[in-house]
C-alpha cells in the first residue's frame, strides 16, 4: 500500500492511496464508505493477484483532503456546480488526467476504460462518475450501497451514521486482518465531521438521482438490504444483484472475490 498527497491543477491537495499491483494496466477506482479514507483493502492478497491497480481518493473532509470551506454550504445542493459530488468528480477528472500523463510518459502505458467500486455512501460517488463518464467507466460494483431513502436521510439528520455498518469492527474478526485494516481506515479518516456533512449533502442531492439513468456501465449490486439495493437496481439500467449477503458489515470482505472476478472479466 502506498499513500501520498497529490496537488491538482487548481492547487487543491487530495490524499491518494494505491493498492493492488502497481504495475497492472487495469485501473480500478475505489470509493470508500462513510466515514472513511484510503487504505482499506478487503483482501490485499486477492487484490494483488487479480492484476488490478486500485486507487482510493480521500474525499473532502477525510484523511489528507481538506474540506476547504465546503462544510459551510447549504444542506440542499441547489447549485450543482458547488455540490460536493460535482467538486469530487472534478478532482477525480484532474487526478485521472495526471495519472494518464505520467503513465504514458514513463512506461508508455494507457489504462483505457476503468472499473469503479462504490461501498456504502461511496456508491453515490461511484455512480456519479459512471454517469458523468460513460465512455470511461466500463464496470461498476456497488457493495452495500446506501440509498437516499426517507429512513436513511431522517436517521442522518438525527446524527446517526449514514454507514453505521462500517464501524462494526468485531464482525470482521473471522477474516484475517480485516478488522485491523478497517480500524486503520477509520483512524485515517480523522474526525470526519466535515466529510460526513458533505456526504449527507451528496446523498440528498436531487441532481445526482437524475444522473443515474445515464449510467451505461455493466453494474453489479451486492447488498443485504433490499430497500437500498432495490433503489439502485430500479434506477440503473441492466443492474443485476448477485448473491445473498446476511450481514452488511461483512459483505465488503465476503463478496470481494466476486467483485474482483466481475472487474477483471473479459470485456
Amino acid at each position: 500500500m502506498t499513500h501520498h498527497v497529490v496537488e491538482l491543477r487548481d492547487g487543491r491537495q487530495v490524499g491518494v492511496t494505491g493498492l493492488g499491483d502497481p504495475d497492472a494496466r487495469r485501473l480500478v477506482l475505489f470509493c470508500h464508505a462513510t466515514p472513511g479514507a484510503g487504505g482499506f483493502d478487503p483482501d490485499p492478497i486477492a487484490t494483488a493477484e487479480a492484476g488490478i491497480r486500485m486507487i482510493t481518493l480521500d474525499r473532502p473532509g477525510y484523511g489528507s483532503t481538506a474540506a476547504d470551506g465546503l462544510e459551510a454550504g447549504p444542506s440542499e445542493a441547489s447549485d450543482d456546480a458547488g455540490a460536493p459530488l460535482s467538486i469530487w468528480l472534478t478532482m477525480v477528472d484532474d487526478y485521472l488526467q495526471l495519472v494518464e500523463q505520467v503513465a504514458s510518459s514513463i512506461a508508455d502505458t494507457e489504462f483505457g476504460k476503468i472499473g469503479v467500486v462504490g461501498w456504502g455512501v461511496g456508491a453515490v460517488y461511484a455512480t456519479g462518475l459512471a454517469a458523468r463518464h460513460p465512455e470511461l467507466v466500463e464496470r461498476l460494483a456497488l457493495i452495500e450501497p446506501t440509498a437516499p431513502t426517507r429512513a436513511r436521510l431522517k436517521a442522518a439528520e438525527s446524527d446517526e451514521q449514514l454507514d453505521a455498518r462500517v464501524e462494526n469492527l468485531d464482525a470482521l474478526d473471522p477474516y484475517l486482518g480485516a478488522s485491523d485494516r478497517l480500524g486503520f481506515m477509520l483512524e485515517s479518516a480523522g474526525h470526519g465531521e466535515h466529510g460526513m456533512q458533505l456526504d449527507h449533502r451528496a446523498l440528498s442531492d436531487p441532481h445526482w438521482t437524475e444522473w443515474l439513468s445515464s449510467v451505461t456501465a455493466r453494474t453489479l449490486l451486492l447488498s443485504s438490504d433490499d430497500s437500498d439495493g432495490e433503489w439502485y437496481r430500479h434506477r440503473i439500467r441492466g443492474a443485476r444483484a448477485f448473491g445473498s449477503w446476511s450481514n452488511p458489515s461483512t459483505t465488503i470482505v465476503e463478496a470481494w472475490p466476486t467483485v474482483l472476478r466481475f472487474l477483471t472479466a473479459e470485456r
